[in-house]
């Protein structure tokens, strides 16, 4: 009879075995492994003065309340066109929202009738004042993107 080191696993170490690539595949299907770059790029920038700031916001009830939107985002003014970044985000329903904060007050300044007077623009260069969620969202599939918005001034 022959005693040598032999490795008995247990019922419990087998179903775990085989629990373990269920696991991971799920772990695959995770919503961060459907998350990509948003590029955005802002056109028609008339100068360089100030910031270019926006917020993408994922649903209705949150549409042009930056406080509440899924990510702000802000980048030096250059006059033509300003390259976006938005990196990770989830695949989604979106809509976005830009303007030439040119005194870099942190607002989009409205004139008495409560017009904008800094250049604004919207995902899907949608019009109107304002436009609905609606008309700006757009399907994020969570695959790099790239999109244009026009500055209206």
């Amino acid at each position: 009879m022959h005693y040598g080191t032999q490795s008995y696993q247990t019922r419990k170490e087998r179903e775990s075995m085989r629990l373990l690539p269920i696991l991971l595949f799920g772990a695959c299907l995770s919503p961060s492994a459907f998350a990509g770059d948003l590029n955005i790029v802002i056109e028609d920038v008339p100068d360089s003065q100030g910031t270019v700031r926006g917020a993408v916001y994922a649903d209705e009830a949150s549409f042009m309340k930056p406080a509440q939107a899924k990510t702000t985002f802000r980048a030096a003014a250059v006059k033509g066109e300003v390259h976006i970044a938005v990196h990770d985000l989830p695949a989604g329903h979106y809509a976005v929202t830009v303007y030439q904060d040119k005194n870099d007050n942190g607002k989009l300044d409205r004139n008495d009738q409560n017009f904008p007077t800094e250049p604004y623009g919207f995902s899907n260069d949608a019009q109107g004042g304002p436009p609905k969620f609606a008309q700006c969202a757009f399907d994020f599939d969570g695959k790099s993107k790239t999109f244009s918005i026009t500055l209206n001034y």
